[in-house]
């Protein structure tokens, strides 16, 4: 098993262009050498990227490689510039509500009500005031939401017991009907994330967790790996298997893995990086 997730972790190599045809290496035509300064441009912003990231959020970037942290530089940059935001300290400011709420935080209903409120949708007005008014209110979300993590090591053994028992309530999940299953796993994510949940609106909370229900569903998962992939999902954002935040998680997404493989090797990995976390 271990080889199969060690060719999915594989990274591919891009290969060098080559200069005019029957002219020395060194020669190069003038729109080239404007591509090889945009490229110095480009792995100099990366670099500082990298930094601010390490400096910032320490304990995250230690989970991430020197490659892993540049990659996500450069993809947030692609995304935050769909938005208009192109200065190097508003791809920063994007950046950071990015590693607070996920890559696609813009999309994440648990954050929809949140950015309402700043008209973050709409996108009016001052571009640096728009991101000042996020990073404001990611600030007081966060500091909030803080609190959820009182004894959390309590809530991950909630957490296993639940993941390891056959039974859960006297019931066994993938037999019970539709609603109840959705029932289940809104009181799960209620007794795991308390404060956080109850920022939502209970409309939020429902369709949040059908839309997640369901995306783990095509992901090939049963009832129960649904449920932990949800907790993950609140916790990590949105997709968050899709995401450069989170490049060991990759492997959830491929459908040529088991699901019951897929998810106990998940299960194993987010342990492992939220004790490195906890130790940062």
């Amino acid at each position: 098993m271990q080889d199969i997730f060690d060719r999915i972790d594989g990274q591919e190599k891009r290969a060098g262009g080559a200069g005019l045809p029957g002219a020395p290496a060194f020669i190069r035509p003038g729109e080239a050498l404007e591509e090889i300064f945009a490229d110095d441009q480009l792995i100099l912003f990366q670099k500082r990227t990298a930094l601010f990231l390490r400096r910032s959020f320490p304990a995250y970037a230690a989970s991430l490689s020197a490659d892993e942290l540049e990659k996500l530089a450069v993809t947030v940059q692609k995304r935050a510039g769909l938005r208009g935001f192109t200065t190097e300290k508003q791809i920063w400011y994007y950046l950071i509500a990015v590693v607070y709420c996920g890559f696609f935080f813009e999309q994440d209903i648990q954050y929809a009500d949140m950015l309402s409120l700043i008209g973050w949708p709409h996108k009016q007005g001052d571009t640096m005031l728009l991101l000042d008014r996020l990073l404001d209110i990611i600030d007081e979300y966060a500091l909030e939401c803080e609190k959820d993590f009182v004894d959390f090591g309590g809530k991950l053994r909630y957490i296993a017991e639940f993941y390891a028992a056959p039974h859960f309530g006297g019931t066994v999940p993938d037999h019970l009907p539709a609603p109840q299953q959705q029932a289940l796993a809104e009181e799960i994510v209620s007794r795991v994330f308390p404060v956080r949940s109850g920022l939502w609106t209970p409309q939020s909370r429902h369709k949040l967790v059908a839309a997640g229900l369901t995306y783990a569903g095509n992901l090939g998962f049963s009832v129960k790996d649904r449920i932990i992939y949800l907790l993950a999902n609140v916790y990590f954002g949105r997709a968050f298997e899709l995401s450069p935040l989170y490049p060991w998680a990759y492997f959830l997404q491929n459908r040529a893995i088991p699901a019951s493989e897929r998810a106990r090797h998940f299960f194993t990995l987010a342990q492992k990086h939220l004790t490195q976390l906890a130790k940062g």
